[in-house]
């Protein structure tokens, strides 16, 4: 099991092949990283940890004033100044998701309550 921290380049590995390019926005993709199984994300505000059940890819969008990360498990998007950060914020940001669908699942839009049913095929609460 992997936890992240402030610098965790181990949780992912960068990849630039493995995914079909026919899943790939039409933006410009700087670099693709796959997220391994068993990565544990932390979730102070909830004192929780999210667990990573199967692989994801995240890609990184080189922007104006950084890098944005986003995937396919959500559509949610992250921007930060750096890689590392993109990633960790993204991380971050998807187990909070999760946990905020998972507390309002009886009261989900049909487009919302999809979302979490892909993301639980991806991320568990621990």
């Amino acid at each position: 099991m992997t936890t992240i921290a402030h610098r965790s380049p181990e949780i992912y590995n960068s990849k630039t092949t493995s995914i079909p390019t026919t899943f790939i926005p039409a933006r410009e993709v700087s670099t693709i990283f796959l997220i391994k199984a068993g990565v544990m994300i932390p979730i102070p505000a909830h004192k929780k940890f999210v667990s990573v059940l199967r692989p994801f890819y995240i890609w990184l969008m080189h922007v104006e004033e950084g890098y944005a990360a986003s995937s396919l498990i959500s559509d949610i998007y992250e921007q930060e100044e750096s890689v590392g950060s993109a990633i960790r914020s993204y991380l971050y940001s998807l187990a909070d998701e999760l946990l905020w669908l998972q507390e309002r699942k009886e009261n989900l839009s049909k487009p919302l309550l999809e979302q979490l049913i892909t993301m639980q095929a991806y991320l568990i609460p621990v």
